[in-house]
């Protein structure tokens, strides 16, 4: 059960899933993506302004060379939501005013999500002179 009291599901993350792994989570594309071949999986996102996207995964084989065919499109849509919870759930409103950029990393042999984000942000340096 979430905090609301409604029933979680396997394909939202929640709080309490830490723990566990992506294969875990979404044991069927797990599987379809090991038995393709696929060795790791590269997920982009970008916004800003109130506009995200997170990009179609890229996968690649063993030998780091890219794979041609992509997920079915049920188990791309899932993956792409999972991870876009998941998002939402570590960094709310990340596609706010400036925004933020990221990538997750699935390796999937030792089933590690690595999740790199970064927050993009207006910087100034503000320099005052009276006189000459």
């Amino acid at each position: 059960m979430t905090a609301n009291g409604s029933a979680a599901t396997a394909s939202e993350p929640q709080s309490s899933d830490s723990r566990k792994t992506l294969s875990q989570c979404l044991p069927d594309i797990a599987q379809a993506i090991a038995g393709a071949g696929v060795v790791h999986v590269r997920v982009s996102y970008d916004g800003r302004e109130g506009f995200g996207d997170m990009e179609d995964p890229v996968m690649y084989t063993a030998g780091g060379k890219l794979m041609a065919t992509s997920l079915p499109e049920p188990m791309r849509r899932r993956l792409l939501r999972f991870l876009e919870d998941l998002l939402e759930l570590r960094h709310p409103d990340w596609e706010e005013a400036e925004g933020a950029r990221g990538d997750f990393e699935w390796h999937v042999a030792s089933d590690k999500l690595i999740h790199l984000h970064g927050l993009r942000f207006i910087d100034y340096e503000t320099t005052t002179i009276e006189d000459l």
